[in-house]
Order: structure tokens, then C-alpha cells, then sequence
């Protein structure tokens, strides 16, 4: 009786065994493709913040270089227009090292962990 449940077994493992070769190969390019859309999502998104940044960026120089101008041109006196605007630029830098874990870390982090567990939902 023990020879004829060893045989049963043999026959089961052996139809069983591409079956579960087949499933961990799925499984394995399941995971591929959720890797290369997760990449793709992220370099797109990034893409497009950098492009955002780089546009802004250069709106905030040249309204920056213009507004000193016009301070300086109205106060007589052109250095003193980029004083002023650097002297507020460091105003700015200096609440922003103050408050920067309330008013950015902690957004930025909360967004993330928003933003995974919407994906992870949509999935």
C-alpha cells in the first residue's frame, strides 16, 4: 500500500511541478512589469517637476533682475535695488531653515505616502 501512495504522490508532483514553474514565471514577470511601470511613472513624473522647476526658475531670475532694476532706477541708485532684493531672498531663506520641517518636510513626506497608497489602490 505505501508503494501505491508513493506512486500517487510521483504522478501528482509530476503533473503538479510545470504547473508551479509556470505560476513562479508569471508571478516573476508580473513583478517585472509593475517594476518597469512603477520606473516609468517615476521618470516621467520627474521629467515633468524638472521641467516645471527649470520654466520657473527662469520666470524667478528675470522678474527678480527686473524688480531690482526698478527699485535701483527708483531709488537713484542700481545696487541698491539688488541689495534690497537679496536682502529680502535672505529674509526668505532664513523663515524658511526656521520653519522648514512644518512647512516642508512634513508636506512633501505626507504627499509621498499619499501619493504610493493611491497607486498601491489603483493596483
Amino acid at each position: 500500500m505505501s508503494e501505491e501512495y508513493k506512486n500517487e504522490y510521483e504522478k501528482l508532483w509530476e503533473e503538479w511541478l510545470p504547473r508551479l514553474k509556470d505560476y513562479s514565471n508569471n508571478r516573476l514577470e508580473l513583478l517585472k512589469l509593475t517594476l518597469v511601470e512603477a520606473i516609468a511613472k517615476m521618470t516621467a513624473a520627474a521629467t515633468a517637476n524638472l521641467l516645471l522647476f527649470l520654466s520657473f526658475f527662469a520666470f524667478f531670475v528675470f522678474i527678480s533682475l527686473g524688480l531690482a532694476l526698478y527699485i535701483g532706477h527708483v531709488l537713484g541708485a542700481y545696487y541698491l535695488g539688488f541689495i534690497l532684493i537679496a536682502g529680502f531672498y535672505l529674509l526668505l531663506f532664513l523663515v524658511i531653515l526656521v520653519f522648514r520641517k512644518s512647512m516642508i518636510e512634513k508636506p512633501i513626506i505626507n504627499q509621498t505616502i499619499k501619493k504610493i497608497l493611491e497607486d498601491e489602490h489603483e493596483n
